[in-house]
């Protein structure tokens, strides 16, 4: 990403993918993107880049483990009983 109205447009189109939290961009020269989120899609999310800029390498995929997790209650459905036990 040369210039800033391609890193622009490389954000516009990583932020509008489905699944993406955020967007940000890394590297020494301000040539990398980061994409967080849950299910995205990074072959897609590559193809989408290399149409629109030419260029695209997919470096890596990695589980964050910082992501906080959504808490899950597990409910004890109470089983009701027609006959009466003595």
């Amino acid at each position: 990403m040369a210039c800033d109205k391609c890193r622009a447009k490389a954000m516009k189109i990583a932020s509008i993918a489905d699944g993406v939290i955020s967007v940000a961009v890394e590297g020494a020269d301000k040539d990398q993107l980061v994409v967080i989120g849950e299910g995205v899609d990074s072959a897609n999310l590559t193809c989408s880049l290399r149409k629109k800029l030419c260029y695209a390498t997919l470096l890596g995929v990695e589980e964050d483990s910082l992501l906080p997790h959504p808490i899950r209650w597990h409910s004890k459905a109470s089983s009701l009983t027609s006959r009466s036990v003595y």
